[in-house]
């Protein structure tokens, strides 16, 4: 043998192929090939080893023996693979045709299994890959000819595979030619088709797809498959070359697209789909890519043609900001000056139809979002827009008389600021005067000015100070604003309430920060520090809601804007020293207050924050004047950066003083505190000026001087200190709040980067030096110790990313694991101690630092050295690395430095010595199985051995498993060896971890090992008593392990142990599932499954068979040898499997269905024949449907029974038998049924089951129940209604109303005919059973005529008895006939016209039973009539309605009469029936609803007109009729609020409310005050839509008019208070104003 076992079997992936390499230059392929698969066939090697030979030698012959190999599932699957790889070059005709063409591949795939097939088809669909090769498209594509009947007509070859395996044959479509798969796509009849993935094809083919997508819109027979993909295919478009209109090809396809879908009436596509995934991605990518504004008008207008299509697509236009009216008004703002006309009547189109859907956005809410989306000097055009043409009603906002009608109530401020400061300020205005007096601005959030009412707990915000802040006066204006703070400011004096003191302080501060004048502001500062001594007002004034306002921060800023709200980019305009002033007295202001004795340092946060909030705000402000204006870093350095530099430094110099320390300003994080203010993403801007920087280190710089002196004045030794202790302070002081570890600040902060390096790179000396023993020293240091962490982030951030940065990481981790680490540590313990700092201190940065763990398991490994005699004592754990605990470490610098943190802000205390420890090692457990074992593929034969000998030595109590070496002592495996008692008895172990890495590597166990385990377990678990302890835990491990074994690399090797444990273990029933798996069935090539298959439904009919002779032998019932739920479980694992053919497997069924009568094991059975049936039914072979039906008749006999759950009782009955669960269809019945109504599967295998099983069934049933009650009858004498009652009534009458209901069309009419005679003897029974039911229900008894006491055993009978004849109105619950009038069934399903026809005479006899009986079965009228009422509008069916149900109505109103115009019954004081139905409800239903679809072709107002002129004759009629009409008006009233539309219902109200020509109240009638009370709650009841029509609105109008000049006192009442509350305003007050003048 040329193959070394121990080297192939121990060395990792890369090792085995440089070995395989050699070993191919000294030897034969096919020998080399040959040894493996005989190693790999006994077991000596894994069969891994065999996919990396693959690789290496790429020979057709191995290849080929791989995909045959028997033997291991897992070498078929590297062959496969590597087959995929082959069909992808160009060498591929080579191997197909090693594989013998074409008919070797078809035999191949009849021997594979499932899997195998899967995996197969899988890989051949994705062959192409790469280069177009006709050749092997054309043999993939006989290839599927080959494989699937439907292409078989004068085709060969053909395959032999009987399987049903369409679903993977369908993975290879995508590897065919365009034209096949164009073909398979156009065949609705295809098998391929349900099971193509339109995303595997559009990979390969998207021209094709493209071109079917585009196709199927209006095709329903593919729209359902291909059109979800749409967006999909949208984005699948190659680019290419534009054509002459410069589009690309993408967005030319899906203008294509668009414009099919929006002009064709057939494509019913979703409208989300249409809008969110094909027109505003194309208008977006259309703008992205600056396409012609001819191209982008059309798509708009393509779109909105489609929206106007399809209304319910308007709720997708504003979805979101990235919506489609957000991308069109960016356009408008772009272009508004080239295309002005086209453009604005886009957006006035799509703002009109958004406006129109119900759930449109609120008009302040898409403002708000709008509005920030366009240029500043578009905004005012772009809101009059959104007013006008988006609100309802409309309004032009420059028209003041138009805005009086705006419905709009509250406006938010942010709005006009958003404007041009003329137009904000001119609407402001405008909506002022129209509101007067009256409140209308929205308080904005708590940072803002406008958060401050006009009022104390005012719920608007102020209009004079939004006018302030939007007109910025000039000196003029400022008189006036200066006045009205002034005004403030006297308030605020004179105000007796603390409460109201604050708040007009607080006002007057906001009026000068609205007017933009710093020295306006600057004197009301100085004017607020009167309220020192009243803390609870002073705390207002300076707290966070009154400096920390945006507008007040951007005032002090120091930068101003333009009137149009532009940044001005003039320095000369800047007052950044101005505003430096103002911060300097407010620190003067805290100073004064600090003297006072309620000073509270919390009430003066605010002011602290305000100089960091004003430093971000100018940071900010630097940077977009440098983005925009391109100034120089000397213009801003000079006219910012310098004062303000000035101003915080001053600040910091007098905080610092002693006697200033009671303000708390003095930190070690400075005045600006210690928030970041320069952070990626926050500020919007990716690169910030040098400047900025500049000013950034020129502050840190200076800062650490004047802290070098406050440090040595207070601490003289500080002065001294060295390094890494810092004379001034650390750099996390310097660097936080600002954050300038990023790449564009480097260079740029000369002196942080500095201070940076030399923390990270600190000498070894002083970083391994002692910490200052002495108090002085200690003290001097303080808190103020150098952050490692910081220094580093600094300095590895503010290196460009790439190369460099990764070189500065290198060098300072060879630097901390060196230098700063000395000889505290060996190499291991610094790299485990050091890699967390790094981690921590660098997130988000791959850093590639080395990992210990990796290097050091290197166990469990099995012995080197294998003597072919000797048993061996093995210790998996002998390899295990030592437990590392983790010890304390001397105490140095570099400790200090690393745990030192900016948390520590308080400098006096002395520096902390922190306890610094190594990092503790735990090794892992030896079945850890959290880490990826393909790096330790050495290790995993270990891992086999260790569980298998685990489990057999703890749960085994028979022979071991390595008793002598495995396989063999030549080439062993596994030595003979068992386990270390140590090894053993460590608590940490158990048996479930052993038996989860063996599923872990389930495929490299040896079979033969793990059968041998697993019988052992399964004999040792047979005999433990089931009393013991152990019993649970081994039957357990036996049964886990069992269950593996279907996974295994070999799994025919366990059919017989599997197929032994599931029939003579029945009490491990739950278990069955897992054994006898479908993954097991799906691994096993076809003849062992069918095998499997066969075996197991031969043993489970022995077993039966014994079980039934035992019964026999000793008339008891014996132990059950196999679980109904087994049986269950094979009838299931046979429903449409892919295993076995359908011709086996129904083979299989039928023995089980003659051999078992447990209803549950029918059910399943009966489940599998109906899905197989199904199957067959829908394929072009359908050579087993007569088979199945064949079998199925079998079922006739169980149906005929009176409980399919019982076998029949032979007669005579000793007790009648019990009719179960009456309310239910029987299951097996149910089944069928269910499948007879299933309108997917082809109608006439539904049509023959119906025949052949299902009616036979029924009928047979039908006579069993006739013989039950004529029995039933015989026994309680009961002959006077045996004649009556002999019909062959089901004993169920709910399975005939449920095939009434579901299948009437397969039915004959003698069906109709039962259950009609059934319905009229239920509602109008004979004397003679009325009389004979209430003796059954009044029970025995002795008086004469009474029946004879019954046997206690028939009370259940009587109950059925009861059921069955006395149901009187619950019969119309079950079923009525009526409503087959208009069946919601297929055509295939709904009864014929001559069933219909039928339905309707039988429906006109039970009204006429009802009405002869309307004092008993009145309850019953409204039941009877509602499946004769009209359908909704629009209804499918509404013209058959008036074919089949209005002649119907007609007879009932003509019957009525009848009885009312005959005298003699009118006369008869006992007639019958003694009352009659009101005919009104039926006149209604005659009226039909308001629809489009019309029995006659007539115009809608036509129809509608006339419909009301009805309406109004039958109101006349009840009122000349003396009867009493509070009922009827009411009935209606009801009509027409349910069954009149908008805006039809407005005219309904208008011609009942036109009473001209009744001038005086004594030309009125009581019909004219009818007519006008009904008009008014028709406009009451939708007064919600009428404020939104105009023209209903002017409708209603002239009706009151009309009422108005009535000379009746109530219709001018009417008249006078509708008209007061005209135009209306909204819903709630049409509302009132109708509810006032009811």
């Amino acid at each position: 043998m040329p193959l070394d076992l121990h080297v192939v079997r121990n060395a990792n992936k890369k090792e085995l192929a440089r070995y395989y390499i050699r070993l191919r230059h000294q030897h034969d392929y096919d020998q080399i090939t040959h040894d493996l698969f005989r190693a790999i066939g006994n077991e000596s090697l894994p069969p891994t080893v065999f996919g990396i030979w693959l690789t290496v030698c790429r020979a057709d012959i191995a290849l080929t023996q791989a995909l045959h190999y028997p033997n291991s599932c897992l070498v078929r699957k590297f062959a496969i693979k590597q087959l995929g790889r082959r069909l992808r070059t160009s060498s591929w005709e080579m191997l197909w045709y090693q594989l013998r063409g074409t008919e070797g591949v078809l035999d191949l795939f009849a021997q594979l299994s499932v899997v195998d097939v899967g995996q197969l088809s899988t890989v051949i669909g994705h062959c192409r890959k790469g280069r177009h090769r006709p050749a092997r498209d054309a043999c993939i594509e006989a290839l599927l000819r080959g494989l699937l009947p439907f292409f078989h007509q004068g085709y060969q070859p053909k395959s032999t595979d009987q399987r049903s395996l369409v679903h993977y044959y369908a993975r290879m479509l995508p590897a065919c030619s365009s034209g096949f798969v164009e073909k398979v796509l156009s065949q609705p009849e295809n098998p391929l088709l349900p099971y193509v993935k339109i995303p595997q094809i559009l990979r390969y083919h998207p021209a094709l797809v493209q071109k079917c997508v585009f196709l199927a819109i209006t095709l329903a027979s593919t729209k359902e498959r291909l059109l979800p993909c749409l967006p999909q295919v949208a984005r699948s478009v190659r680019s290419g070359q534009r054509d002459s209109a410069g589009l690309s090809p993408k967005i030319s396809y899906a203008s294509d697209v668009l414009a099919r879908v929006s002009a064709d009436d057939l494509a019913h596509l979703d409208s989300r789909l249409v809008m969110q995934d094909l027109a505003t991605p194309l208008l977006h990518r259309a703008m992205k890519h600056r396409s012609g504004i001819e191209k982008i008008l059309e798509v708009v207008v393509t779109t909105l043609n489609y929206v106007q299509h399809v209304p319910e697509a308007a709720q997708y236009l504003a979805s979101n900001r990235r919506g489609f009216l957000f991308d069109l008004i960016r356009f408008w703002s772009r272009h508004e000056a080239q295309a002005n006309d086209a453009v604005n009547r886009l957006v006035i189109r799509c703002l009109h139809q958004l406006g129109n859907q119900l759930n449109h956005p609120n008009t302040k809410d898409l403002v708000e979002n709008l509005i920030p989306e366009v240029a500043r000097k578009h905004r005012y055009t772009l809101l009059g827009l959104v007013i006008k043409h988006f609100h309802r009603p409309g309004a032009d906002i420059d028209d003041v008389e138009q805005l009086r009608g705006l419905t709009l109530e509250i406006y938010a401020c942010q709005t006009f600021i958003e404007l041009e400061n003329d137009h904000g300020l001119q609407l402001l205005s405008r909506i002022a005067h129209v509101k007067r007096a009256k409140e209308f601005l929205e308080l904005s959030g708590y940072n803002s000015i406008f958060h401050h009412p006009v009022v104390p707990n005012g719920r608007y915000a102020d209009t004079r100070l939004l006018e302030i802040y939007l007109s910025r006066p000039e000196p003029e204006g400022l008189a006036r604003v200066e006045r009205d703070i002034h005004e403030l400011q006297r308030k605020s004096s004179t105000s007796r309430e603390q409460s109201d003191r604050a708040f007009f302080a607080k006002s007057a501060m906001f009026y000068a920060i609205a007017s933009g004048s710093l020295a306006l502001y600057r004197e009301v500062l100085t004017w607020s520090r009167r309220y020192i001594k009243d803390p609870l007002t002073i705390k207002t004034i300076y707290g966070d809601e009154s400096l920390l306002t945006i507008q007040g921060i951007d005032l002090l800023s120091g930068f101003q804007s333009t009137t149009s709200g532009l940044l001005n980019p003039y320095p000369e305009t800047w007052r950044v020293a101005e505003a430096n002033k103002i911060l300097l007295n407010l620190f003067d202001i805290a100073l004064l207050a600090s003297g006072q004795p309620s000073f509270s340092v919390y009430d003066w946060s605010a002011t602290r924050a305000v100089y960091r909030r004003v430093t971000k705000s100018r940071l900010h402000v630097a940077g977009l004047l440098y983005k925009r204006f391109k100034l120089t870093d000397d213009t801003l350095y000079f006219h910012v950066w310098q004062g303000t530099l000035t101003t915080l430094l001053n600040l910091e110099t007098r905080a610092c003083k002693a006697e200033h320390e009671v303000l708390a300003f003095k930190s070690a994080s400075g005045p600006l505190g210690p928030a970041p203010l320069l952070v990626d993403g926050t500020d919007g801007l990716r690169k910030h000026p040098t400047s900025s920087y500049r000013f950034l280190d020129e502050l840190a710089r200076a800062r650490d001087t004047l802290w070098k002196k406050l440090r040595s004045a207070s601490h003289p030794a500080a002065a001294s200190l060295q390094r890494p202790w810092r004379q001034g302070l650390p750099i996390q002081y310097l660097a936080s709040p600002v954050d300038i570890a990023r790449q564009d600040a480097g260079g740029h902060t000369s002196f942080l980067s500095l201070r940076a390096t030399e923390t990270v790179f600190l000498n070894a000396q002083a970083a391994l030096s002692d910490v200052p023993s002495t108090d002085d020293d200690r003290a001097a240091i303080g808190s103020l110790v150098e952050d490692y962490k910081i220094a580093l982030f600094i300095s590895i951030m503010q290196q460009p990313e790439g190369p460099m940065r990764d070189r500065q990481v290198s060098l300072a981790w060879r630097h901390a694991i060196t230098s700063l680490t000395g000889n505290r540590m060996d190499a291991q313990e610094a790299i485990a101690f050091w890699r967390p700092i790094f981690r921590h201190a660098l997130p988000g940065v791959k850093l590639g630092l080395p990992d210990v763990t990796d290097e050091i398991r290197q166990f469990p490994v099995l012995p080197a050295e294998i003597d072919d005699v000797q048993t061996i004592e093995w210790d998996p754990l002998s390899n295990q690395p030592p437990v590392v605990e983790s010890r304390d470490l001397s105490i140095l610098a570099t400790d200090c430095l690393i745990d030192s943190s900016a948390t520590q802000l308080n400098p006096s205390e002395p520096v902390r010595e922190p306890r610094t420890r190594t990092q503790p090692f735990t090794p892992f457990s030896v079945w850890d199985i959290r880490n990826d074992l393909n790096k330790f593929g050495r290790l995993q034969e270990g891992l086999i051995a260790s569980a298998l000998l685990y489990i057999d030595t703890k749960e085994n109590k028979s022979s071991r498993i390595l008793t002598v070496p495995f396989p063999s002592e030549e080439g062993a495996r596994y030595p003979s060896m068992f386990l270390d008692s140590e090894f053993l008895l460590k608590r940490e172990l158990h048996v479930g971890q052993a038996l989860d890495m063996l599923k872990r590597l389930i495929v490299q166990v040896p079979s033969t090992l793990l059968l041998r385990l697993t019988s052992s377990i399964l004999e040792t678990s047979s005999h433990i008593p089931e009393e013991s302890r152990e019993t649970a835990n081994t039957t357990i491990a036996a049964y886990r392990l069992l269950a593996l074994t279907g996974k295994c690399d070999s799994p025919e090797e366990t059919v017989s142990l599997v197929l032994r444990a599931v029939i003579d273990m029945p009490e491990a029933s739950s278990w069955h599932r897992q054994f006898l798996s479908s993954t097991l069935l799906n691994r096993l090539r076809p003849h062992h499954a069918k095998g499997l298959l066969t075996s197991f439904a031969e043993l489970i009919e022995l077993k039966m068979r014994l079980q039934s002779d035992t019964r026999t032998l000793t008339n008891e019932p014996p132990k059950p040898m196999v679980k109904v739920t087994t049986i269950k479980y094979l009838a299931q694992l046979l429903r449409n499997p892919c295993f076995i053919s359908s011709k086996d497997a129904l083979s299989i069924l039928v023995s089980l269905l003659g051999k078992s009568a447990q209803i549950d094991v029918l059910v399943a059975v009966v489940e599998s024949l109906l899905a197989m049936l199904a199957q067959n039914a829908s394929s072009d072979d359908r050579t087993l449907v007569q088979p199945i039906l064949g079998c199925l008749q079998a079922l006739v006999s169980i149906g005929g029974r009176i409980n399919e759950r019982r076998e029949d009782e032979k007669e005579p009955w000793d007790s009648m038998p019990v009719i179960e669960d009456e309310d239910n269809c029987p299951p097996v019945f149910g089944l069928l049924l269910e499948f007879a109504s299933n309108c997917q599967i082809f109608v006439g295998v539904r049509q023959a089951l119906v025949e052949q099983v299902l009616l036979p069934a029924f009928d047979a049933t039908r006579r069993t129940h006739e013989r039950w009650i004529e029995v039933f009858l015989a026994r309680i004498d009961g002959k006077s209604v045996m004649a009556e009652c002999t019909t062959s009534i089901p004993p169920r009458t709910t399975v005939l109303a449920t095939l009434l209901q579901k299948i009437p069309g397969f039915l004959p009419k003698s069906y109709f005919d039962l259950w009609q005679r059934y319905t009229i003897m239920s509602l109008a029974p004979s004397p003679a059973l009325i009389t004979f039911n209430q003796m059954l229900r009044d029970g025995p008894g002795d008086e004469e005529g009474e029946i004879d006491a019954l046997p206690a055993q028939n009370g259940e009978a009587i109950n059925h008895w009861l059921r069955i004849y006395d149901r009187s109105t619950e019969v119309f619950v079950q079923f009525m006939l009526a409503k087959l009038l208009l069946p919601d069934l297929p055509f295939s399903l709904a009864p014929s016209k001559d069933i219909q026809s039928a339905v309707q005479t039988y429906t006109l006899e039970v009204a006429h039973v009802i009405i002869r009986h309307f004092d008993k079965l009145h309850e019953s009228w409204t039941d009877f009539l509602g499946p004769l009422g009209a359908p909704r509008r629009g209804a499918s069916h509404e013209r058959d309605w008036y074919e089949q149900c209005r002649p119907i109505i007609e007879g009932i109103i003509q019957h009525v009469e009848r009885y009312r115009e005959d005298a003699s019954w009118r006369s008869n004081k006992n007639r019958n029936p003694k009352f009659l139905p009101d005919t009104l409800e039926l006149q209604l239903m005659l009226l039909g609803p308001v629809t489009n679809e019309l029995p006659a072709a007539q115009p809608q107002d036509r129809y509608c007109a006339e419909l009301f002129q009805k309406l109004l004759r039958l109101l006349s009629d009840i009122v000349a009729n003396k009867k009493a009409y509070h009922g009827g008006f009411k009935q209606i009233e009801e009509y027409m609020v349910v069954n009149i539309q908008f805006p039809w219902i407005v005219d309904a109200a208008c011609h009942f409310g036109n009473i001209a020509g009744q001038n005086g109240e004594d030309e009125c009638t009581t019909i004219d005050y009818l007519r006008v009370e009904l008009a008014h709650g028709l406009l009451r009841g939708t007064a919600t839509k009428i404020h939104e029509s105009a023209e209903a609105i002017n409708k209603v109008e002239r009706l009151f008019e009309e009422w108005k000049d009535s000379e009746v006192e109530e219709f001018r009442m009417r008249g006078i208070l509708g008209l007061s509350r005209m135009p209306l305003e909204g819903a709630h007050t049409e509302c009132s104003s109708l509810c006032c003048t009811s």
